[in-house]
């Protein structure tokens, strides 16, 4: 039987509470911020199941949407800053041009770490 997991909403990946306990789970992971990308795709492009939005459409990932998400920034500084939130909390939610990011993270997450990740939404 194959394995069927669900990325979390856009509602959810973009509240400020959600972006933080986020950033204190890929902090913890304790992986440079280069190695994070490859994490991604190592994770995602290796699960033996399929993924789905919330409503039930698969969700596709082709060979380019994990550079696309981070706007083909090689060094990957955004993600520097990311991590940062989980000592300094946001004040504000994320902006919603970050959903890719946080989508991928998310479902990454997920995958490689289900018992962290079912706690980041309480």
């Amino acid at each position: 039987m194959t394995k069927k997991i669900y990325v979390r909403n856009s509602e959810t990946l973009l509240n400020v509470h959600y972006f933080r306990r986020l950033a204190i789970a890929i902090a913890n992971l304790d992986l440079p911020r280069r190695e994070i990308p490859n994490w991604i795709v190592d994770t995602i492009y290796n699960f033996e199941g399929t993924i789905h939005y919330p409503e039930g459409r698969l969700f596709i990932i082709s060979d380019t949407d994990i550079d696309d998400a981070f706007n083909g920034d090689g060094s990957f500084r955004w993600l520097s800053d990311f991590i940062k939130f989980a000592t300094i909390p946001p004040k504000q939610n994320p902006q919603s041009r970050l959903l890719e990011r946080l989508r991928l993270l998310d479902l990454a997450l997920q995958i490689d770490k289900p018992n962290i990740w079912k706690h980041l939404s309480r």
